[in-house]
Parts: structure tokens; sequence; C-alpha cells
């Protein structure tokens, strides 16, 4: 049986740029709950208020827990970020759109987003 489809527009990998093709807003989400258009601006005060309020969204949802992983990572909070993504990382499974439009495993887009996070700290 195939697993449910959750799509999310979820920003991983702030550092390189979001193709023309990505998505400019959440997905299947109320608009602004996951921070997405605030993060791809770097604008992480309001994403973080953003997914702080998170209206209609599950605390411990898997895209939410990256996202604000995300900003944390991006403003130094290297251990917040490490908490979040560890428990979107063994969270219910679900697929996410990804800033550049790709469909991922969401576990696997906390585990890149703990590598990721893991390659920053060692720098």
């Amino acid at each position: 049986m195939m697993d449910k489809v959750l799509l999310a527009a979820i920003a991983l990998g702030l550092s390189a740029a979001a193709p023309a093709h990505a998505q400019d807003a959440e997905v299947n989400y109320p608009e602004g709950s996951l921070g997405f258009a605030a993060l791809m601006q770097a604008d992480y005060e309001a994403a973080e208020a953003q997914l702080l309020k998170a209206e209609g969204v599950g605390r411990n949802d898997a895209a939410r827990l990256i996202n604000l992983g995300q900003v944390y990572a991006a403003t130094g909070r290297h251990a917040e970020a490490e908490v979040l993504l560890k428990r979107a990382a063994k969270a219910k499974k679900e697929y996410l759109v990804l800033a550049d439009g790709s469909v991922v495993d969401s576990r696997d887009a906390a585990k890149t987003a703990l590598a990721q996070l893991e390659a920053k700290s060692q720098d």
C-alpha cells in the first residue's frame, strides 16, 4: 500500500538559490504556516514567527519541524536545530516537496538537513 502523500514546500538547503520552477508557497497547508516564502527570502524572524504560530499545522508535523530547524540553524541555534531535525527524522513518514520541486521522504529530508548542520558545525 502506498504511503499517504503530504505535499509541503519546504526550504531545505538554503545555501542554494531556488530554481525558477520551485514552489513559491506551501502546498496543502494554510498559506504562510510553514514560513516558506520568508525562508526563501532569508527573513528568519518572519519565518520563525510563522512556524511558531503554525495555524492548522501539528506541532510534530515533519515539514514544520524541518523548516523551523532550518531557521534555527541559519540563526546560529544549532543545538535547537538538531533537536527539531532529529524529531523530524523519527516522525511518521510523509512525502514533501522541497524548494527545488523534488519530492522526498520527510525522514530523508530531515537526515539531509542534519548532515548539512553537522558539516556546517565542523567548519
